[in-house]
């Protein structure tokens, strides 16, 4: 299962990403494959805060 072309583990996973992406894109978020990816990495501490402020600023993901 696949939001925004990133794997879900399951429905669970699906619905839970869906919510915070849909809130997130009243406030003009437009969802990526890649910042999509960028979130769910976070979540599950593939990567550091740091280094995804890093690859916002450096152009790599655009939010």
């Amino acid at each position: 299962m696949k939001l925004y072309g990133v794997e879900m583990l399951n429905k669970k996973e699906y619905d839970a990403y869906e919510t915070v992406i849909d809130s997130a894109k009243i406030e003009g978020f437009e969802p990526t494959t890649e910042s999509v990816q960028l979130l769910k990495d976070f979540h599950e501490k593939k990567i550091t805060l740091t280094e995804m402020v890093k690859k916002v600023q450096n152009g790599e993901i655009h939010v």
